[in-house]
């Protein structure tokens, strides 16, 4: 850390402790109704920061895409809701939808 990431560091603190101060001063006699709904929205505010720090993982869970190993050659097409094998390749330059066909009935 150098000198001015200490100071930022010493200002923000208090700062910090400033509002909190000034809070828990202007709240004492909801105190604890207000701590708990600051719990909630801390709760809240770092479910939010995790969901978009997963959002990769999410979106490749939910919405799976063609995978293509190009060292083995091989594609692994997930199968969509509807039970059927879709996928979206570019052909001359325009993107075509295509079904595959296994063969196999249900």
């Amino acid at each position: 850390m150098n000198g001015d990431s200490i100071g930022n560091l010493v200002y923000l603190v208090v700062l910090g402790s400033a509002v909190i101060f000034w809070f828990v001063t202007n709240h004492r006699q909801s105190l604890r109704r207000n701590i708990q709904q600051g719990l909630a929205w801390l709760l809240l505010f770092v479910g939010v920061i995790a969901a978009y720090g997963m959002w990769g993982d999410i979106r490749g869970t939910v919405m799976q895409q063609a995978r293509v190993d190009a060292a083995s050659g091989r594609i692994d097409i997930p199968q969509s809701a509807d039970g059927h094998y879709r996928l979206t390749l570019e052909v001359n330059g325009v993107p075509v939808g295509f079904i595959a066909d296994t063969g196999a009935s249900e």
